[in-house]
């Protein structure tokens, strides 16, 4: 036996090499994400299947037995972009909105409305003004 080693050590991995691939999301919630960060703002289920190497209908059923969905994932990266955008940059709400997949701004705002309980004007404002919650627009 020419490697062979003592009953008794602990089992490890090799080491990562640099020159190698890392390894791909193990969950298929992961593998979804993965795909919905590099895909356009408002991919189709057909297009992360695709890119998946799967159908439709199993890709749903899959992500449903992890309690998830591809809507659902797509919604949350729309939410924590949203967030990051209107509090990290000066970008018009229109351009966000547009940006992140929505046909209309107000759709985008309705969606905003009901991730954080306000609009994404007075999301910003708070994030601006701490404190100051109440100031005018004039005032910004």
């Amino acid at each position: 036996m020419p490697h062979s080693r003592p009953p008794d050590s602990p089992t490890q991995p090799a080491p990562a090499r640099a020159d190698e691939e890392p390894e791909p999301p193990s969950s298929l919630v992961e593998r979804v994400r993965a795909v919905l960060s590099v895909a356009d703002p408002s991919p189709s289920v057909h297009a992360i299947a695709t890119a998946l190497g799967t159908s439709v209908r199993t890709l749903q059923r899959r992500l449903a037995e992890q309690g998830c969905s591809v809507e659902s994932l797509l919604a949350t990266r729309r939410r924590v972009a949203a967030l990051r955008l209107l509090g990290d940059t000066d970008a018009k709400v229109v351009d966000i909105a547009f940006d992140l997949g929505y046909s209309d701004h107000a759709h985008f705002t309705r969606a905003f409305r009901r991730w954080t309980g306000q609009s994404p004007i007075a999301y910003r404002r708070a994030r601006l003004l701490p404190g100051r919650q109440n100031a005018k627009p004039s005032a910004l």
